[in-house]
């Protein structure tokens, strides 16, 4: 089980920014495929709970960095549109996510 907090923007079509934050309990099981146990997130300072998912239309991937022994890199999808996220786990065990998207 891995916690998975992020926070950022969304970027409305008209309006101005508005501030979104997650933390989300997720269990990657090992075969590209996951599950979420919940999470809060606030959306423009509105909190809500997010009931535990089968992960349906999740996936993750996970590769070895050259040399090996550096750590892993991987994608994380949360469905076919959205949002996605580049993983990095380094060597000493500490993880990174990425969103190339900033506008999911």
């Amino acid at each position: 089980m891995y916690i998975f907090a992020a926070t950022g923007h969304i970027i409305p079509a008209s309006g101005p920014a508005q501030p979104k934050a997650i933390v989300e309990w997720i269990r990657f099981n090992g075969d590209g495929t996951l599950s979420s146990a919940g999470a809060t997130r606030s959306l423009n300072g509105v909190i809500a709970q997010i009931s535990s998912s089968d992960g349906a239309g999740a996936s993750y991937t996970v590769a070895d960095l050259v040399p090996t022994g550096e750590g892993s890199t991987g994608t994380l999808a949360f469905s076919a549109r959205g949002p996605n996220f580049d993983l990095f786990h380094s060597a000493q065990g500490r993880g990174h996510l990425d969103d190339p998207d900033q506008s999911q």
